[in-house]
């Protein structure tokens, strides 16, 4: 009995502090979304933005949107769930600003909506995923963009593609 109000207790606080450190985060402005449109200046929480990265014809950064990423993917790795956090009920989604290289690879990663603990799986499992590169005519360029990506530690398996 006692060790199940103990589990039941620390469950709580496990919420409760989720619930505060989210409420932190939309304080301090970090929860603004930006998608699908062209942009002349990036929004506040996003990563540097490359000189090589895809402009339309009027010069104005061209702004993937999270289907236009997702369809890009070559390889993904699936999204796990963080050990320290054992079982629980977390699912939803975590909106994150990228920058997607030459390459394909991630030169740059800020989550700025979702669960804290579910940016941090999301982060380290976009760490390892590859684009397809963005070709103008004979010129690669990088591309700027949002990834929306589903995550559910619900249950033991991981989401293997969003």
């Amino acid at each position: 009995m006692q060790e199940r109000r103990t589990k039941h207790l620390a469950q709580i606080f496990v919420s409760v502090t989720i619930l505060v450190f989210t409420f932190v985060l939309m304080l301090n402005g970090l929860a603004v979304r930006v998608s699908g449109q062209d942009i002349e200046k990036p929004p506040k929480n996003s990563c540097s933005i490359p000189s090589d990265a895809v402009r339309n014809q009027d010069g104005k950064l061209k702004f993937f949107t999270s289907e236009q990423l997702l369809a890009r993917v070559r390889k993904r790795e699936t999204i796990k769930r963080p050990s320290n956090l054992k079982e629980n009920n977390m699912f939803g989604v975590v909106v994150v600003n990228v920058v997607v290289d030459k390459r394909g690879r991630l030169s740059c990663i800020k989550p700025f909506e979702g669960n804290p603990f579910a940016q941090f799986a999301v982060a380290r499992s976009l760490r390892k995923w590859v684009f397809k590169e963005h070709r103008n005519g004979d010129v690669i360029r990088s591309m700027v963009g949002v990834l929306e990506i589903p995550y559910d530690f619900r249950n033991s398996r991981p989401i293997s593609k969003p």
